[in-house]
């Protein structure tokens, strides 16, 4: 098993099977955001970082309030305040960072446990993509973590 990793795309090749799964623009931001403060020892403002990475900054305020709350990010009102990594990338695994703010982490939408499939009396395919695919994306998910992703910058 093979996960090539891009900024918006991640890309599971298992044999000559290859299927993609798309994350929001929120994970996305998300992601640029957290790998800017990778390397910073000091805080950082998010008008900076919005700046920097072209992201609207009600948007990315958002944002680092979920990773605030979720412990990612330290935060510190004032002058001199801002925004700083509270946990090493390593200790982050990409399952659970982007459970943060997807909804859904199947391959398809229909697969989701509380959506009903119009098309289930007739579909072939849910069940593989459900019971197999999924699976293996979410294992690999869990098994992979920040620091892996930040490699390939």
């Amino acid at each position: 098993m093979t996960l090539f990793l891009t900024t918006t795309r991640i890309v599971l090749v298992k044999f000559y099977f290859l299927f993609m799964f798309s994350i929001s623009r929120e994970t996305d931001y998300a992601l640029n955001a957290v790998f800017y403060l990778a390397d910073k020892r000091d805080y950082v403002s998010v008008f900076e970082i919005s700046e920097k990475l072209l992201i609207p900054k009600n948007y990315l305020a958002k944002i680092f309030s979920k990773l605030a709350s979720e412990k990612i990010l330290k935060s510190r009102e004032g002058k001199t305040g801002g925004y700083i990594l509270n946990k090493k990338l390593e200790d982050i695994s990409l399952y659970d960072f982007f459970s943060f703010f997807e909804k859904d982490l199947n391959i398809v939408k229909c697969c989701s446990d509380n959506k009903t499939c119009s098309c289930s009396g007739v579909c072939f395919h849910k069940n593989f993509f459900q019971n197999y695919l999924s699976k293996i994306l979410q294992k690999e998910l869990k098994e992979k973590n920040l620091a892996d992703v930040f490699k390939y910058r």
